[in-house]
């Protein structure tokens, strides 16, 4: 459930790891200067790039999000695992666009 930022070295970026909610299967998305990332207990978190540090979360319980988030256009969107949508997108904010019900 930790998220690591390292330089080419290998050396942490950040001071500390940014703690998800679940565990994290899949790849984080940077766009520009925020981290994307998606843990097993159906959150999805906004990070700053430079810090780690929390911009925003929401939470797509019970779904679970298992795989990565990805960037279409100026959304980015997610495929939860259960729950009652297939597909949901969100503005870069994290403020939802739409969604796909099952």
């Amino acid at each position: 459930g930790k998220v690591w930022a390292l330089d080419r070295q290998g050396r942490p970026l950040w001071a500390q790891p940014f703690q998800a909610n679940g565990p994290v299967r899949a790849r984080p998305l940077v766009v520009e200067d925020r981290v994307y990332v998606a843990d097993e207990a159906g959150w999805l978190h906004l990070l700053n790039l430079a810090d780690g540090t929390k911009v925003k979360s929401v939470n797509l319980a019970p779904g679970r999000l298992l795989t990565s988030p990805v960037a279409a256009a100026d959304r980015i969107v997610v495929a939860p695992t259960g729950g009652p949508s297939r597909v949901v997108a969100f503005h870069p904010d994290l403020r939802e666009a739409w969604k796909l019900a099952r």
